[in-house]
């Protein structure tokens, strides 16, 4: 019997180096090609959209925007918006400006050209800002008969995943320092999850010798200083991160400030 062999797919690994390389060149094309700086910091970003758009689960959105709770506290402007296109609508007050449900929102990712302290500062602000919304249902209400409002609970507890991500940066052992620096004064569940820096690694949190994203206040910061894996490795954190924060419970009325409303009933 004649036997024949299946072909052999190139390693995704390899792929995704393909796409790290590939994003360095864009990355300095635009630099060189845009003069204006707000225009080179947006273009930036559509490099790292473009990437994640492509390589994320289809279900999964990529955009730039605000993101807000039932509660109306609204997020700093996101550089990258990762959202579940599930699980709740996109509002937008103009074509350009679009309000994300944090509910939606699985994760959120500043860009930076270059990554010192002073923008690491300004970034973990910005994350902070999303990761303290009120991503669950525990304190919101639901209706009943009569329009009497009762306590609905929600079992999930992790706010919005957040990262950085870094054409450059000082070195990586110096940011992880500045990292854990400022970790000390955040609650763990507003602490930077992740941070890429193209072709320098990654840094992320390491506990009981497992290097991964937690919220866990006993993990301390770990990196991998390994310039072909940087994007890998953010890839594969970053979706492991985001897909564990779905689907999430979203109240339609809340945000429509329709909790209570006049009920009448037949007898």
């Amino acid at each position: 019997m004649e036997t024949h062999k299946l072909p052999v797919s190139p390693p995704v690994r390899e792929l995704v180096q393909a796409a790290q390389e590939q994003m360095r060149i864009d990355f300095e094309r635009r630099t060189r090609q845009i003069p204006h700086a707000g225009e080179r910091g947006a273009a930036r970003e559509d490099v790292i959209r473009s990437f994640l758009a492509d390589y994320l689960p289809e279900r999964f959105g990529v955009d730039t925007g605000f993101i807000i709770d039932a509660a109306r506290a609204v997020s700093r402007q996101m550089d990258v918006v990762i959202f579940d296109r599930l699980s709740a609508p996109v509002f937008r007050t103009s074509r350009q400006r679009r309000l994300f449900p944090v509910e939606a929102v699985a994760g959120a990712v500043s860009v930076k050209s270059r990554l010192d302290g002073n923008d690491l500062h300004e970034a973990m602000q910005n994350l902070a800002s999303a990761a303290s919304l009120a991503r669950f249902a525990g304190d919101r209400r639901d209706v009943v008969a009569g329009g009497v409002p009762i306590p609905f609970e929600h079992a999930g507890g992790e706010p919005v995943f957040t990262a950085i991500f870094a054409y450059r940066s000082v070195e990586l052992a110096t940011l992880a320092q500045l990292i854990h620096a400022a970790n000390q004064t955040l609650e763990p569940t507003l602490r930077v999850q992740l941070v890429g820096v193209l072709g320098q690694g990654i840094i992320t949190y390491l506990l009981d010798g497992v290097l991964e994203p937690t919220y866990d206040p006993r993990a301390t910061v770990g990196l991998v200083s390994e310039p072909d894996l940087a994007l890998p490795l953010f890839y594969c954190f970053l979706a492991a991160g985001i897909t564990r924060k779905i689907p999430v419970w979203f109240s339609y009325r809340s945000y429509l400030g329709l909790e209570v409303v006049p009920t009448y009933w037949v007898e």
